[in-house]
């Protein structure tokens, strides 16, 4: 039940920050209500329509409220308005577990917010970003932006927003089971909430958790009954919910599993109405096992725990469609694939048959001025003939409409492909936030960004004209800066390119996507630890062969312990097999850093 920490800390603001509208309401009929009041209430309505229906799921109004927000922003130059537009979206992509363009668009927001001197705003952006790595567990990358958002605080004397950050800063250090350090922290943020006469129930939540944590039972436990006080006193049914349901593991440790069950049937009679009512009664289920079994009770705990597997099983069900979808969709890319091939050859085909027919034309106008008493003959063999290119024309209009719909639908099938791999690195950054194992946590979070790299090719395919060939030079170029984000490195970060415009087919583009990856991943992974100006530089040029090389000036790498043939991490597995896939050669110098330099055959290339 340690993941109710994390949820408090980072949706506590943003719970409070939404007011209320109409969630049954639609976009055009919402905007059609403001068409008559000042850009200011426009804006601020837009808004907190648009976060309720981020909470209900319902993107695409969202995205629409999204364009008219921006229009207004710009319209009125309200760069404060563009830089809340921006957090929008960044907890719209934050929602449904985009991490990575979520923390781009809160960065986006945090230049505008500094650069407009609103430094409580500009407190907030950092705030966030440093909450969606503690959702990733890179703790490293959370403690830097919250000492950011921590610095700009004190400078500024906003006592509340430092209270915020220590109770962050609390969260850290619980997840680093350094219990002490988190409970310090915790109590400096409660002692400023008390001092402004704030709502502190939240953090006192979150001491409840930690001591639990930490072995103190009887302080959790008091400590927890002082947060269900004041959520009561202040009808806050979510926090009552989240005590219920939190109590019963300090109770469970202490030895009082009767007091537990009671605590746990509230928790079951406040899910009934809860909007998070699926997740509520898997753990709810989850407790009741553990109840029963310290009862001794085992039968009536292995029917509770088929019910929590039922419930498990309804909140991760969707991978096995998304395996359905992706299967079907490739069968229908290929299907549709040759069903192009053959329509273009039967277009051509045609068109050489109306080039024949137009020489035959003019043959014949040849023949009615030799012969003049032919004239009546060919006079009729004419009309004929333009009938016949009538009805040549129409079937070849037809057939190039048959082949537009195709390839839009190609890019369709595309943008599903791509939907339905962001899906599957929403699910793994899902598994990724309930593992406790660093190792764990590092290999699904790796495997994440593996999902995300075959994910932007489709992107790119979708967005262009070119269904099945894939621009390397914008591929690469939107890929390292990617992961250059997300590791933390900003725009001031030294990335050098030289990318010759290289378009590959589908099939070579993955697994040279794939390579380039994990490259670039390992250098900022590995390469730059102690080194001040950190520089990485991409190359891809054509001559006998493609060439790929990708070098930093970082530590270098051990040649012996990177040739070591036994045991090689999966990384080089991957890079070794997708080398191979592509019957390519990889060289690799580490002389004033490291240098990967991969050569392949350029029959797989579409155009140079």
């Amino acid at each position: 039940m340690k993941r109710y920490l994390l949820l408090i800390t980072l949706l506590a603001v943003d719970l409070i920050a939404c007011a209320q509208t109409n969630p049954k309401i639609s976009f055009l009929a919402f905007s059609e209500q403001l068409s008559d009041q000042p850009d200011s209430v426009r804006f601020e309505k837009l808004n907190d329509y648009s976060y309720d229906m981020v909470d209900l799921g319902r993107f695409g109004h969202v995205d629409s409220a999204i364009v008219e927000m921006i229009k207004l922003a710009q319209d009125d130059h309200k760069p404060i308005w563009e830089g809340r537009t921006y957090m929008l979206m960044a907890y719209m992509d934050q929602t449904q577990s985009n991490s990575m363009s979520a923390v781009e668009n809160y960065q986006k927001a945090q230049v505008i917010f500094q650069a407009q001197g609103n430094v409580k705003r500009e407190i907030r952006s950092l705030q966030r970003i440093g909450g969606i790595y503690i959702h990733i567990k890179d703790l490293k990358l959370a403690e830097h932006y919250f000492r950011r958002a921590l610095k700009l605080a004190q400078d500024n004397n906003l006592e509340d927003e430092a209270a915020n950050l220590y109770t962050d800063f609390a969260t850290v250090e619980d997840i680093r089971k350094n219990y002490n350090g988190a409970l310090a922290y915790n109590s400096k943020a409660i002692q400023i909430y008390k001092k402004l006469d704030l709502d502190y129930s939240s953090t006192l939540f979150n001491r409840g958790i930690i001591l639990k944590n930490a072995g103190r039972y009887r302080e959790s436990y008091d400590t927890y009954m002082q947060s269900l006080d004041f959520a009561k006193k202040q009808s806050d049914q979510f926090m009552e919910k989240m005590v219920y349901i939190n109590l019963p593991n300090t109770l469970l440790l202490m030895g009082k599993p009767d007091e537990a069950e009671q605590y746990v049937n509230k928790a079951v009679e406040m899910a009934k109405t809860s909007p998070q009512r699926i997740n509520d009664y898997m753990y709810i289920y989850e407790l009741l096992t553990s109840i029963y079994e310290k009862k001794g009770n085992y039968q009536q705990a292995f029917d509770y725990q088929k019910k929590w597997i039922v419930y498990r099983d309804s909140v991760f069900n969707s991978d096995k469609s998304r395996q359905l979808i992706e299967a079907e969709t490739r069968f229908q890319s290929k299907e549709n694939q040759q069903r192009i091939e053959r329509l273009d050859e039967e277009n051509l085909e045609k068109k050489r048959q109306l080039w024949w027919l137009y020489g035959g034309v003019s043959l014949l106008m040849l023949l009615l001025g030799l012969a003049l008493w032919q004239y009546s003959i060919i006079q009729r063999g004419n009309k004929q003939l333009g009938k016949t290119n009538a009805t040549l024309s129409e079937a070849n209009k037809q057939i190039s409409t048959q082949s537009t719909q195709l390839k839009e639908l190609m890019q369709e099938l595309h943008h599903r492909v791509k939907n339905n791999l962001a899906i599957v690195s929403s699910l793994l950054s899902l598994q990724a936030s309930r593992l406790e194992d660093e190792k764990a946590v590092q290999a699904v979070m790796e495997g994440q960004q593996r999902v995300e790299a075959m994910s932007l090719i489709h992107q790119q395919l979708y967005q262009t004209a070119n269904v099945t060939g894939v621009s390397m030079q914008q591929y690469i170029s939107d890929l390292a800066k990617g992961l250059m984000l997300s590791f933390g490195y900003d725009e001031e970060f030294d990335l050098k390119s030289n990318i010759e415009p290289i378009v590959v087919d589908l099939k070579m583009a993955v697994p040279l996507g794939l390579i380039v990856n994990e490259l670039i991943t390992n250098a900022f992974k590995h390469a730059y630890k102690g080194i001040s100006a950190p520089q990485l530089s991409i190359r891809l040029w054509q001559e006998d062969q493609i060439y790929l090389e990708i070098k930093d000036n970082g530590t270098g790498i051990d040649m012996a312990s990177w040739q070591k043939p036994s045991e090689p991490s999966f990384g080089k597995r991957l890079i070794a097999s997708l080398t191979r896939q592509i019957n390519g050669k990889l060289d690799i110098v580490s002389t004033n850093g490291s240098c990967f330099l991969l050569s392949f055959p350029s029959d797989t290339m579409l155009v140079s």
